[in-house]
């Protein structure tokens, strides 16, 4: 059970917030939960999500519920995985790798990736043998050759390629604290970081968060401190579709593209070889007139059919969140600003308490709907036009 001193603390979305307000700098908390331009997108996200209403079933008495869900051939504990997050541990220190851990414990999904604080191998460690990896492959076809070959040494099976990272968007948040990497130290920041002892004291003692998969695959020679100026040459931009039939040329496992928000995409990166999709608008921090995931997934799912795979991140923090996402057309649910704010507000404890309170409310929403499986979640989902 998860502890109840967390669980009367953190019981709401705002609740985590406030707590992690109250923990960390305000530069630390505005990168992290930031969105574009007037953040719209963002919080359409959640808006949509809380708008889906599910519909109990009670003539089959108590149920047993299975949450056990299987993608790719590997079977998942439930259909929920913590995504790929730039930079996690600058909300708070070993965020990532607590995370990881908890969710090997609890027999859940962790993606690590290019910008992530924990390196691949660590995951791979914690995870016993876990074989997904989130890539951006920018646009050097020589570049992502050599990237492909060292992944398939460290053990990755599933390959995610972000497609959504088009150009720099205006983060109001991130300006107004001139964020980037390595860091400006300014007075400002030097102030409000001494106003947060813990954390501060935390990141001294392990370090300024880096890019460790960054790092693994710039060439010899490049020089450490234009970490950013390599991430900018070597892994920004979008792929065309010719970019992405060589990377499946070159990768003999399953590929996900991470970023799909339209039906011709789908069908064209279907075709060319794909063999999942995560339907997402970046968290809201990319393009702030896109539309909310969980509003074009049932058409996506309709476009495609039941055989092909469609994961879905935006704005979920609970189990009924998932259920939601699971109902509207998903097979498999992601999240990132929820997990780590979670730790955030709590300690690297709090990976421990997100897990198992993922896990609970799942198996108790499906309880309580009368559902015996992930599977069956689309028949409980109201349909307001038909009602």
């Amino acid at each position: 059970m998860m502890s109840n001193r967390f669980a009367r603390h953190l019981a709401t979305v705002s609740s985590i917030h406030g707590a992690v307000k109250r923990r960390t700098p305000c530069f630390a908390y505005d990168y992290f939960v930031g969105g574009v331009n007037e953040e719209l997108c963002k919080s359409q996200n959640r808006t949509a999500l809380e708008n889906v209403q599910l519909i109990p079933q009670y003539r089959n008495g108590s149920i047993n519920s299975s949450t056990k869900t299987t993608i790719f051939e590997k079977e998942y504990s439930i259909p929920f995985g913590i995504g790929p997050v730039g930079g996690g541990d600058f909300i708070w220190p070993g965020a990532a790798e607590a995370l990881a851990r908890a969710a090997a414990k609890n027999g859940f999904l962790f993606i690590p990736g290019t910008m992530t604080s924990v390196c691949i191998e660590t995951v791979r460690k914690i995870s016993d043998g876990h074989d997904w990896f989130q890539l951006y492959a920018g646009v050097h076809k020589d570049f992502t050759k050599r990237t492909l070959s060292q992944l398939k040494e460290l053990g990755v099976r599933v390959l995610v390629i972000t497609i959504d990272m088009a150009a720099p968007t205006y983060r109001w948040r991130e300006e107004r604290h001139n964020l980037s990497y390595p860091p400006n130290i300014t007075p400002r920041s030097i102030t409000d970081a001494l106003l947060y002892p813990i954390w501060t004291a935390n990141q001294i003692w392990k370090g300024f968060p880096k890019f460790p998969n960054v790092e693994r695959f710039m060439p010899t020679g490049f020089p450490r401190n234009k970490t950013e100026d390599f991430i900018d040459e070597y892994m920004m931009g979008v792929p065309s579709l010719d970019g992405f039939q060589f990377i499946r040329n070159h990768w003999d496992g399953p590929i996900v593209i991470k970023g799909i928000l339209s039906e011709n995409d789908l069908s064209e990166y279907r075709n060319a070889g794909a063999d999942g999709a995560i339907i997402s608008n970046h968290g809201g921090r990319q393009l702030d007139a896109a539309p909310a995931t969980v509003e074009v997934l049932p058409k996506l799912r309709e476009a495609v059919g039941d055989d092909f795979v469609l994961l879905v991140d935006g704005q979920c923090w609970t189990g009924l969140d998932v259920a939601r996402y699971i109902a509207s057309g998903a097979n498999f649910v992601i999240a990132g600003r929820a997990p780590y704010l979670s730790v955030a507000a709590v300690g690297t404890n709090g990976a421990e308490f997100f897990a198992q309170r993922m896990c609970e409310d799942f198996k108790n929403t499906l309880i309580q709907l009368g559902c015996s499986a992930p599977s069956e979640l689309p028949y409980f989902k109201c349909n307001l036009a038909n009602s």
